[in-house]
């Protein structure tokens, strides 16, 4: 079979399954921490990745029926006031650390220049984004990978 027929019946088959787990939540349940009791709240993203390599519990939400209000609207969270605080954080905190590269010479997706690091030549996509690794980084982070695949 062809491999790409291959990709879109998962993306499909995973799409079914998220719309089905959408219409299954419990919403005074986080789905990160599971704290339980009411005022949750939604987080919707919308960035054209597949938010759930990074966060396996995030539904895919392109699955719904169509007239739902928040059919192909990205990936959705129910999370808990802290859970929402945590990921603002993080958000706010990449945010920081972009900025702090403003002044380095960058490629059109915002990766720093192949020779700006010599020691760092291993570009390795992580979160749909080009990273560049020595490679001791490399090293570790395929052990990671391989660790989280078992």
């Amino acid at each position: 079979m062809n491999p790409f027929a291959v990709h879109v019946f998962d993306v499909r088959k995973r799409r079914e399954e998220d719309a089905k787990r959408f219409g299954e939540l419990d919403g005074d349940l986080c789905q990160i921490c599971w704290a339980y009791g009411a005022d949750k709240r939604s987080w919707l993203m919308e960035c054209l990745y597949a938010v759930h390599e990074a966060i396996p519990e995030a539904i895919d939400l392109f699955g719904l029926p169509d007239d739902h209000r928040l059919a192909k609207r990205g990936y959705y969270l129910r999370l808990c006031k802290s859970c929402r605080g945590a990921f603002l954080t993080a958000l706010g905190d990449a945010a920081t650390k972009r900025r702090a590269l403003r002044s380095t010479q960058k490629d059109h997706d915002g990766s720093p220049l192949w020779d700006s690091d010599p020691e760092c030549q291993i570009p390795v996509r992580v979160n749909g984004a080009t990273v560049l690794m020595n490679p001791d980084d490399y090293e570790d982070w395929r052990a990671k990978q391989k660790a989280g695949s078992e």
